[in-house]
């Protein structure tokens, strides 16, 4: 695969990340990760798999967040696993940004196109 054809991938991965997310829809955002995915969030022990996953979407709703936006920096993979590095920009309920950040994620291609396998976020100052 070519890198572009790579970055065009994860992009549109990390769209449907974004419109889960717009969309409050938890069902969809939860299947964007492996089943034996691990996140990486501030200040938490590590969350594991789809129920990880879904404890992390409930955060981001108990925070009352609107919208996830995710700029991708760097891209690189090797047959089935990619690796992004990116920043991030949290949007709460009156569309003002809440808190930005920095992350990482191994990406697995799976039958179902690529999914987070490994999330890894920190808070920007």
């Amino acid at each position: 695969m070519t890198p572009t054809a790579l970055s065009t991938e994860i992009q549109a991965a990390n769209d449907r990340f974004m419109a889960a997310v717009r969309a409050g829809d938890q069902e969809r955002f939860v299947r964007l990760y492996t089943n034996d995915a691990v996140l990486l969030l501030p200040g938490r022990d590590a969350l594991v798999g789809h129920a990880g996953a879904q404890a992390f979407f409930e955060s981001l709703k108990a925070r009352a967040v609107r919208e996830v936006r995710l700029t991708t920096l760097e891209v690189e993979g090797f047959g089935d696993t990619a690796w992004e590095r990116g920043r991030s920009e949290v949007i709460g309920p009156d569309g003002t940004p809440i808190g930005k950040g920095k992350y990482m994620v191994i990406w697995k291609r799976t039958s179902e196109g690529w999914k987070l396998h490994r999330d890894i976020m920190n808070a920007s100052a």
